[in-house]
């Protein structure tokens, strides 16, 4: 007989998220001197997801951030060196925690850090999900079904093997642009003009032609840097956020037209600051001067708000009592209309029958849902013609 020793104890955590919940498990993995190994379930950690939606990969990145502060407070209880190993089956958590946080959003960043000052990138590594023993947890189970599952306690097979016989790929990262994707998804909204519609865009197909005229005018064929590029554009932008939204006097004591620079910030009126408060811009910034600076601020926001009153929308509703007099009947489900097409002979237009109405903001139906002999089709109303039937 001889003395059976320690030689060495590992501890590793597996994290795994989905919809409803993400979850960690730690197991202490021992190595004896006579090549055995013993596998000891230590501690597991479940949170429900937030209220608030969240991607599949932010989740993932939540339960290895639960996973890292788990083994924290694992090393700090047992109080001596364990070699730390922590395992996800999510390869766009792993993309994150091993590259830049500078590079992601705020909520990615601050977790990012938070688990690189807890671990190190190095340890973290890539399992198959169906070999990750969190995912009991992260889905949910009854407490008689962990009882009975050997995984559970135990691990996943291959950790009772030596390293060399583990599939370890803690290169295994993404490295497409499917987390990139998921991001903006979460985020853009895509509103499409209605087919044969090309007028609906007319405000901002204005605002690209300025744009492009002022590019012509500046660059012409100049050859730019990226960032020159960039100068310049910002530039352009500032020339169409100081247009005027309503009508520019001649008179120099009626006040200034209101313009869309004002709404996104207040602090570019300092061209018409009273006399009064250009004291206070001069001014060093002492307490003083900083609370006259905002009650400042406050009375331009009221200022800029009573001027929208008066102006803008008194401007927008002249306008409108002047357009369309004689509105006419919308469009209602079963009507049977002709649909304006590319032959200019009324006789070969298609019929068409209304079977969905799209309203506008104010109530009209801007356009339809139609079913024809070809399939159905999305129309604005101004191509649609109502049969009198």
């Amino acid at each position: 007989m001889f003395n059976v020793v320690i030689t060495k104890i590992e501890l590793h955590c597996f994290s795994d998220a989905s919809k409803k919940a993400y979850a960690t498990v730690a197991y202490l993995r021992i190595l004896f001197n006579d090549e055995r190994i013993r596998i000891v379930f230590v501690a597991s950690k479940t949170r429900v997801s937030p209220l608030k939606k969240l991607t599949l990969p932010r989740l993932e990145l939540m339960g290895a951030l639960l996973s890292a502060r788990l083994s924290y407070r694992i090393i700090k209880a047992l109080n001596f060196n364990l070699v730390c190993r922590f395992w996800t089956d999510s390869q766009i958590t792993l993309f994150w925690i091993k590259g830049t946080a500078n590079k992601f959003k705020p909520f990615i960043k601050n977790r990012i850090e938070e688990i690189v000052k807890l671990t190190s990138p190095e340890d973290w590594y890539f399992c198959p999900g169906k070999s990750n023993s969190s995912d009991l947890a992260s889905r949910g189970t009854s407490v008689f079904e962990l009882r009975d599952n050997p995984v559970w306690f135990q691990g996943p097979e291959w950790l009772e093997l030596t390293s060399e016989y583990w599939s370890m790929q803690n290169n295994a990262i993404l490295e497409g642009l499917d987390g990139i994707e998921l991001e903006y998804r979460k985020t853009i909204t895509w509103k499409f003009i209605v087919e044969r519609g090309a007028w609906w865009g007319g405000f901002y197909e204005r605002l690209v032609k300025s744009v492009m005229e002022c590019l012509r005018k500046v660059l012409g064929r100049a050859l730019l840097s990226f960032e020159e590029l960039s100068t310049i554009l910002t530039e352009v932008e500032a020339v169409l956020n100081s247009r005027p939204l309503t009508y520019v006097y001649n008179d120099l004591r009626e006040p200034l037209p209101l313009q869309p620079v004002q709404f996104l910030n207040f602090a570019r009126w300092d061209s018409t600051l009273p006399i009064n408060f250009r004291e206070i811009i001069a001014a060093g910034s002492s307490r003083l001067s900083l609370i006259k600076r905002k009650k400042y601020q406050d009375l331009l926001v009221k200022q800029l708000w009573s001027k929208w009153k008066k102006q803008y929308i008194m401007d927008l509703r002249n306008a409108h009592a002047l357009k369309n007099p004689n509105p006419q009947r919308n469009m209602a489900i079963d009507d049977v209309v002709l649909i304006e097409g590319d032959n200019k002979s009324k006789l070969l237009w298609k019929l068409g029958r209304v079977i969905q109405v799209f309203p506008g903001r104010d109530g009209g139906v801007r356009s339809c849902l139609l079913k024809t002999s070809d399939g159905p089709l999305k129309r604005p109303v101004k191509l649609l013609y109502p049969l009198e039937l």
